[in-house]
């Protein structure tokens, strides 16, 4: 069974969509992507997408820096193209 990543979850486990509140939601979700494996997983092009709009546009991360986390997040799941 694959699972397909949301972008929630993904943004969570980087830090990015945090409040003072959100404590609970990024240790989840950080405990979510760490167990899941590399070969049950696929990172939808879509949140591909997303998560760099919310990188860039809501945390302000410099495009590099938005690339180089998607590198990341592709380096670790596959994503079906």
């Amino acid at each position: 069974m694959l699972i397909a990543l949301d972008t929630n979850v993904v943004a969570y486990a980087g830090g990015i969509m945090t409040a003072p509140d959100d404590d609970r939601k990024v240790d989840q979700a950080q405990r979510i992507m760490d167990a899941l494996s590399k070969h049950d997983v696929v990172v939808p092009i879509q949140v591909l997408g997303e998560y760099y709009r919310v990188l860039t546009r809501k945390a302000r991360c410099p495009a590099s820096d938005a690339r180089a986390r998607l590198d990341a997040l592709l380096h670790r799941f596959r994503c079906p193209v």
